[in-house]
């Protein structure tokens, strides 16, 4: 499903629960792309991870793009280890058959296998 509609069931079942949104840079670049990303800002704090050639937005230029006032966004980079994982490159290698093991850990790789995961 949508992040926007996953966050929104979230919000339902846990109304108590402020939630966040843990995100590569790369995919906060995307974020004007995804379905209702106005929707998804205003249900849970983005915490941004820097990726290796990818652009580090702050909270004015995602507003600007999304089409919401900066203050409807909360944006944090946490500094970590780049890791040159994409998540997106996780999904087109399964898509392909190809192995994804030494990537993920294996219960995932598994449940991904399981659940046939990400295939046509």
């Amino acid at each position: 499903s949508y992040t926007a509609e996953t966050l929104a069931h979230l919000r339902e079942r846990e109304p108590e629960c402020e939630f966040s949104l843990i995100l590569g840079g790369d995919s906060v670049v995307d974020l004007p792309g995804w379905f209702r990303p106005d929707r998804v800002v205003a249900q849970a704090e983005i915490v941004a991870v820097p990726r290796p050639g990818s652009d580090r937005w702050d909270a004015s230029r995602l507003a600007s793009a999304i089409g919401v006032d900066e203050s409807a966004v909360r944006l944090t980079w946490v500094e970590c280890p780049l890791v040159e994982i994409a998540s997106r490159d996780l999904r087109v290698r399964v898509a392909a058959g190809k192995s994804i093991r030494y990537q993920v850990p294996r219960s995932v790789e598994e449940y991904i296998r399981e659940k046939a995961l990400y295939r046509e």
